[in-house]
């Protein structure tokens, strides 16, 4: 799985239902000031009279190309008055090289004590995902949120649906018992392993490899058993 420079160009916002991420209402701020100061974009809003008294930015990096515009994140921890950590935020943002500004494309504010995962972009043959990853406290493993970019926004995946199709991979009167992993698979890789069993008994595994579709995760290989048996779509 590679990191990708992504054709399609970012024309509008987010467009993202869920809980704790929201679009950054096309704030625009200067992109020499993104590394080194906070940034009062989406529900991010620090100082006199706001909920939160300050922030420090703890994080940055590059994202992804996309056509012409490239991807940043920021990581911040938003302050009470005694300049602790009440809450975390992460902030994707989207700069045309060489210009002045950035525009914020994904804001998420978490509980304090939140690990973030790097945004990354990941994908092949033309097809891309953005993945956010978040550790929120009390939380053995990082929730993600897969992402693609289509019609002006960011759309969430199905990530789920390739789990019906995948008995007709398999041999004839088998059945894979897939783990919890298969519910948030490893951007880094898209493969996971299953146990494979006929009539209750075990009888082998699956090592299942997915491939990044149009909106969807999608089987690309399942290999099983001890004779590299392999079923592709």
């Amino acid at each position: 799985m590679k990191v990708l420079r992504i054709a399609a160009g970012l024309a509008a916002l987010v467009a993202l239902q869920p809980v704790g991420v929201r679009a950054g209402q096309g704030e625009v701020v200067k992109f020499d000031d993104l590394f080194h100061d906070c940034q009062q974009v989406g529900a991010i809003r620090f100082g006199a009279g706001e909920r939160w008294a300050s922030c420090r930015v703890l994080h940055h990096g590059f994202v992804a190309t996309i056509g012409i515009e490239d991807l940043y994140y920021t990581e911040y921890c938003l302050q009470d008055a005694r300049k602790q950590c009440a809450a975390k935020a992460l902030v994707v943002y989207r700069n045309r090289a060489k210009y002045p500004d950035a525009v914020a494309e994904i804001v998420r504010v978490d509980p304090r004590g939140t690990r973030y995962d790097m945004p990354m972009m990941v994908g092949e043959d033309g097809a891309d995902m953005m993945v956010l990853g978040a550790r929120k406290p009390g939380e053995r493993v990082a929730q993600r949120r897969y992402l693609q970019y289509h019609a002006g926004a960011w759309h969430e995946m199905d990530i789920h649906s390739w789990q019906g199709g995948l008995k007709q991979h398999l041999p004839a009167g088998t059945e894979a018992r897939l783990p919890a992993a298969a519910n948030a698979p490893d951007p880094q890789t898209l493969a996971l392993s299953a146990p494979l069993f006929r009539a209750g008994k075990r009888v082998g595994s699956a090592e299942i490899a997915l491939k990044v579709g149009d909106g969807q995760l999608a089987i690309a290989a399942v290999r099983w058993g001890e004779q590299e048996n392999e079923s592709r779509r």
